[in-house]
């Protein structure tokens, strides 16, 4: 991500679980991601019929996540954790 940044890139991470399950919120950070979308910007990532236990089902996990791609600056990457 850091690399990319030099290019010109926005760089975006995503896990529908809570940003320090294996330490991904300092993790990333420190990678040099832009941002890093994990459980409270997913507004069912609590709800028992969407959630399975290591964060959101998979279907629901990336049609949420796609608001926010949508939004990202161009060009961009991003790394989606299912």
């Amino acid at each position: 991500p850091a690399i990319l940044d030099q290019k010109g890139y926005t760089t975006a991470a995503f896990h529908g679980d809570v940003a320090s399950f294996w330490n991904r919120d300092n993790t990333y950070k420190s990678w040099g991601y832009d941002y890093f979308f994990s459980k409270p910007y997913f507004k069912d990532a609590d709800n028992a019929n969407y959630n399975i236990g290591y964060g959101m089902k998979d279907k629901i996990f990336l049609q949420d996540s796609a608001k926010y791609l949508e939004q990202l600056p161009q060009p961009f990457y991003s790394k989606i954790i299912t």
